[in-house]
């Protein structure tokens, strides 16, 4: 197994992209669990031969060589989201910053909200940029391509008044 979070270099672009993770899981790995609790980021996630099943509280992501891409958009985790893998998983997962999707959306944000995950492609080129970017190696090729992939994507939207008085929840 294998897991690796990359914070944003761009300077314009980590104001709207925390960051991205790779998560590889082999074949060979016992099935993996573990759980989502509620968080304002909105999460993109991009898979390399998955598929989904999703039950309430409970998403399952598995192996599947006759789907070669799957995204997933998580908007609204509202109770503890159970995420279980099985099989051999590729996984990049883009954390947006409250507010900052809306930046790369061609309709609001809230026209996409709804509780647990739901598949999402946002652009044309979508699909084929990322199965390119899963299937690159090298990490640091993977982060120019990702950043200059959003970068390309980003819509200047005012939301001053939002910003302004945007709070982040501490614990």
């Amino acid at each position: 197994m294998y897991f690796k979070f990359i914070n944003t270099k761009n300077e314009n672009l980590s104001r709207y992209l925390e960051g991205f993770y790779i998560f590889q899981k082999d074949d060979t790995d016992q099935e993996l669990q573990y759980t989502v609790f509620s968080s304002n980021h909105i999460i993109l996630s991009i898979y390399r031969f998955a598929d989904y099943a999703q039950e309430q509280d409970k998403v399952i992501i598995q192996e599947n060589r006759d789907r070669p891409f799957l995204s997933l958009l998580t908007t609204t985790v509202e109770t503890p989201l159970c995420c279980t893998y099985k099989g051999a998983v590729r996984e990049m997962t883009f954390c947006f910053k409250p507010l900052g999707f809306n930046h790369f959306l061609d309709q609001d944000l809230r026209h996409y909200f709804q509780k647990g995950c739901i598949p999402f492609s946002p652009f044309p080129d979508f699909e084929k940029e990322m199965i390119s970017i899963l299937e690159e190696g090298d990490e640091k090729i993977v982060q120019e391509r990702v950043e200059h992939y959003w970068a390309s994507k980003f819509k200047v939207k005012e939301f001053d008044l939002l910003e302004k008085n945007y709070r982040p929840h501490t614990a």
